[in-house]
């Protein structure tokens, strides 16, 4: 199974729906793949659209405002796990016990 974190992208400006909208569209989720949306409202509403687009379930998502809140989410989950977002959202700490393993890779 995929699960995909995908945090907001804070510093696009007023074009950041599109952007984020844009940017999920290559997201193809197969039916047991699973993704969380963080961030602001409106940019994880444009990452969810973009999958319902592509034909994903609603079931196979969850949008969230903060990080801490996608902990709950993925609690228990077994699989490959997919993260992306700004810097600001440090996604990596939703996986405390592989901390020493997870490189952030700024781009």
């Amino acid at each position: 199974d995929r699960y995909y974190l995908l945090g907001a992208m804070n510093e696009l400006g007023p074009r950041a729906p599109e952007l984020h909208q844009q940017s999920a569209s290559g997201l193809s989720l197969r039916p047991q793949d699973r993704a969380v949306f963080i961030g602001p409202q409106p940019l994880t509403a444009a990452y969810a659209a973009a999958v319902l687009e592509a034909g994903a379930d609603p079931d196979q998502f969850s949008t969230v405002e903060n990080p801490l809140e996608a902990k709950s989410i993925i609690a228990g989950l077994r699989g490959a796990f997919f993260l992306k977002g700004s810097r600001s959202y440090r996604l990596e700490l939703l996986f405390p016990q592989h901390s020493a393993t997870i490189r952030p890779r700024l781009s």
